[in-house]
Order: C-alpha cells, then sequence, then structure tokens
C-alpha cells in the first residue's frame, strides 16, 4: 500500500471524457470520529466539496456508513447523493431505494438484541448501545481502559443466542449484523453497477474509508477502482492507497472536483 493516490489515471479518463463515481465512508474519512457519535458534523469545506461532485453531471457521490441509513443523510445534507446505512443494507438517493430482504425479516431480533444488551452493559460506564433498525451498535470509546474485552464477552453471549445475526468488530464499536451475504464490499459492487453505468461510458471509481469494515469494500473493488485507506497507522489495508487523515481526503476531492471543473 502506497501513500498520496496517484490520480493520473483518474485524470486521463475524464480528460478524454469520462466520468467519476465517488464512494466513501462518512466517521472517519469525511468527518472527524467524536467521543459521543451524535456529536459528528461535517465542515463547511467538505459539504461544499460532495456538493460539487454530487451537483455535477459527469459524476456521482454515494456516502457509505454503519451509521443508519437517516442519520447518515441528516448529517451529510447533500442533494443528489446516494445514501447507504448500516453497511450497505438500506439505500436510498440518486433514484435509488432499497433494503436487503433478508435483513428486513431480522429486525425484531435486533431489537431484542439491543434491549439484552443495554440491561447487561448497564453496569459499565461509558459505553453506549445504539439501536439504528438494521443493526445495533456498541460504543465502548468512553468506557474504561482493559473494558473492550468485558464488553465483547456480553455481546457474543446475547448475539450467539440469535443464529440470525452475527457480530462485526470496528473502531471502538461492536457491530450486532443481520447474518447475511451482504457487507460494504457488495454494496460498493452494487452502487458502482447502478450509479456509473448511466449514461454508459468510461468511469474513475474511487472509495475511500477508515474503518476495518471498509477492508470489505477494498478488496471487493481491487483492481476495478482507486481505494485509499484514510489514518489506519501502521495496520494492513488491503487499499491500494494511504491517506494520513481527513485533510488529505478533503485535498483529494478537492483535486478531483477542479478536474472535473478544467475538463467540462
Amino acid at each position: 500500500m502506497r501513500r498520496g493516490p496517484d490520480l493520473g489515471g483518474v485524470t486521463e479518463a475524464l480528460a478524454a471524457g469520462g466520468r467519476l463515481l465517488v464512494l466513501s465512508d462518512f466517521d472517519g474519512t469525511l468527518a472527524p470520529i467524536a467521543p459521543d457519535p451524535a456529536a459528528v458534523s461535517l465542515a463547511p469545506g467538505m459539504r461544499r466539496l460532495l456538493a460539487a461532485l454530487a451537483a455535477s453531471p459527469r459524476a456521482r457521490l454515494a456516502i457509505v456508513s454503519g451509521r443508519a441509513l437517516a442519520d447518515v443523510r441528516a448529517r451529510v445534507g447533500v442533494a443528489g447523493a446516494a445514501y447507504a446505512g448500516c453497511h450497505g443494507l438500506e439505500v436510498e438517493g440518486a433514484g435509488l431505494g432499497w433494503r436487503h430482504p433478508e435483513a428486513e425479516r431480522t429486525r425484531a431480533a435486533l431489537a431484542a438484541v439491543a434491549a439484552g444488551l443495554t440491561r447487561r452493559l448497564a453496569a459499565l460506564p461509558g459505553v453506549l448501545v445504539e439501536p439504528k433498525g438494521l443493526a445495533v451498535a456498541v460504543h465502548y470509546r468512553n468506557a474504561r481502559r482493559g473494558a473492550a474485552a468485558a464488553i465483547a464477552r456480553e455481546a457474543r453471549a446475547v448475539v450467539g443466542a440469535r443464529p440470525g445475526l452475527r457480530l462485526l468488530r470496528g473502531k471502538k464499536v461492536l457491530e450486532v449484523l443481520p447474518r447475511v451475504d451482504w457487507d460494504k464490499g457488495e454494496c460498493a459492487l452494487w452502487l458502482r453497477d447502478r450509479l456509473a453505468g448511466d449514461p454508459p461510458g468510461p468511469v474513475a471509481t474511487l472509495y475511500a474509508g477508515d474503518d476495518r469494515t471498509d477492508e470489505h469494500a477494498f478488496r471487493a473493488l481491487a483492481g476495478k477502482a482507486l481505494t485509499v485507506a484514510v489514518g489506519i497507522g501502521r495496520r494492513r489495508s488491503a487499499a491500494a492507497w494511504r491517506a494520513a487523515g481527513i485533510p488529505d481526503v478533503e485535498r483529494l476531492l478537492a483535486t478531483l472536483v477542479e478536474t472535473l471543473e478544467r475538463t467540462a
């Protein structure tokens, strides 16, 4: 994995009349992670860049997040973009509207798990259980040091009793998700087929993300997109390129917007 994405191929494709598809995670990629997930917000400059991409007739924009769809859509607030929530299990925007049918059937089980986890983890300060409809998140960024093992043990005990659900680890969060053959990678390919194919023609694709859950997309898009891992430190990644943090992502998007305008 190399530092500093090489945009040569993207620039050449756009100069030749091609189009651009930008897929991105939200937390830790477009907006800084906060101790309280409800406190995360998008900077005005980043929102302007996303709006410019979504408004361009030669670009498509999709946000692929672990947040619930309504939550991430409200926080980004860019018209014309597609939004994929709960790790791609629900999609709306840019003419799309879809929810994973098998995942939909697990809503009652997920609600029961959220209630069970809330009861079992109530004694651990700094732990937040967040029901998201098609997923449940257990945030422990504010928990005491050393609590992660106990939190994971409790989560496994609750989820283990539900064969239709699975547990996924992220950055200081555990995600309870439907046990379906779907993740950010499958969603990224699904979005690419639908957003990049209309109208037909050459498309340069970018996917940026910072979390372990984005590795599914990096692997699925290998050789098909410019993949960028954001702020991952020394962790190994399937992404082709590395960005140190959100300022690098903002500069990257600014370059893409400038290239679209210059090659119009």
